[in-house]
């Protein structure tokens, strides 16, 4: 068997069942991860803290600002990238000096990040860490621009994360309305040119580490979080299967079957019920009884959806600029799930109507 050199990154084949099989490689060593399907990887991806990792995000990012009252004093090496032009066009200032020491600090920080995410969910920290560790290799030419290239880079490689689980968020809610999935893939993912502009490397191999293959089979790599995600969301909106929003948790989730099943199989309670089976019981109630709460609750939840909707399809010219009617991708997320957990709890008689609208009125 060949001796092959593996970058750092997730590895990926699949049958025609649409099982697809994976492995994380980190500092050269391969680990074999569990089968997934298409599916199962974007639901998994809706389940992130967009809002804490923003947070921290934001961190990384002031590391990267640049002092133009107050320039720091640089070593030798960075006294001769110091960029002392004027020049108006291009916005540099004299003095302006970005240190090694500056951009230790934001790879180190950027790293630190993903392998935080790392420990609790395996491929999008393996990916984040190649993302970055790709942003420390950009080849040194010598000038101050080497340093915000890298520094730049590394807050890309985190930025892509967010930004392509509110793609696959909204893609996927939309998925829901349709009744044919087959119509949703063709007047929705279709037209999501992005997605098929991106250029998924692969190779034709018969074995991966110590595991050989039946026959030569079709590997894709991926480095980055962008790319992992496009490709999947590509391969499930093409098996034009059905994406329902569970009535008991709120989470979309993907039916085995096409029956109309309405309740996920996620754990609800303390006591290990799944959605599936306390579900039904909490819709009875819900049926049979006129309740100002849950009233209440869809008046504010279509409310919440237009603040963020309108956000959303802003132009790009104003898109970070949200004022108190509108409403960020991470703070619509972190309300809804919450929302209708408390929805389900309040239903179940484990919270009061009165603690029931705080959670509901929480974003005023």
């Amino acid at each position: 068997m060949e001796q092959r050199d593996y970058f750092n990154g997730i590895y990926v084949t699949e049958d025609n069942d649409g099982t697809v099989y994976r492995w994380r490689v980190h500092r050269g060593e391969l680990f074999t991860l569990p089968e997934s399907t298409y599916g199962a990887e974007l639901i998994d991806s809706l389940d992130l803290s967009i809002k804490k990792y923003n947070r921290d995000l934001d961190a990384i990012r002031e590391l990267c600002e640049i002092d133009m009252a107050n320039p720091t004093e640089a070593n030798d090496r960075d006294k001769d990238n110091t960029d002392t032009s004027n020049d108006e066009e291009s916005g540099a200032t004299e003095g302006v000096v970005i240190t090694g020491d500056q951009v230790d600090a934001v790879l180190n920080k950027s790293l630190a990040m993903a392998q935080k995410i790392l420990k609790s969910r395996e491929v999008p920290g393996e990916l984040l860490i190649a993302a970055v560790t790709n942003a420390a290799a950009i080849p040194d030419d010598g000038t101050a621009y080497y340093y915000i290239n890298v520094m730049n880079t590394a807050v890309e490689a985190l930025e892509d994360l967010p930004y392509i689980v509110k793609k696959i968020y909204g893609l996927m809610y939309d998925c829901v309305e349709f009744d044919d999935p087959k119509e949703w893939y063709e007047q929705e993912i279709m037209i999501e040119k992005e997605l098929f502009r991106r250029r998924y490397r692969s190779e034709f191999i018969n074995h991966i580490g110590r595991q050989q293959f039946t026959k030569y089979m079709q590997v894709y790599f991926f480095d980055n979080c962008a790319d992992y995600y496009s490709y999947m969301l590509i391969k499930f909106a093409s098996l034009h299967k059905q994406v329902r929003q569970c009535r008991c948790c709120g989470k979309l989730f993907i039916p085995i079957n096409k029956k109309n099943t309405m309740y996920c199989s996620r754990v609800f309670n303390e006591k290990g019920q799944t959605c599936k089976e306390i579900g039904p019981k909490i819709m009875s109630k819900e049926k049979n009884k006129s309740d100002p709460m849950l009233e209440e609750y869809e008046r504010v939840k279509n409310k919440n959806y237009k603040r963020y909707d309108r956000q959303n399809y802003r132009s790009d010219k104003f898109k970070d600029r949200v004022n108190e009617k509108e409403l960020s991708f991470d703070e619509y997320q972190e309300w809804q799930q919450e929302a209708s957990a408390a929805r389900a709890e309040y239903l179940n008689g484990t919270l009061s109507a009165e603690e029931f609208g705080k959670v509901i009125n929480k974003l005023g």
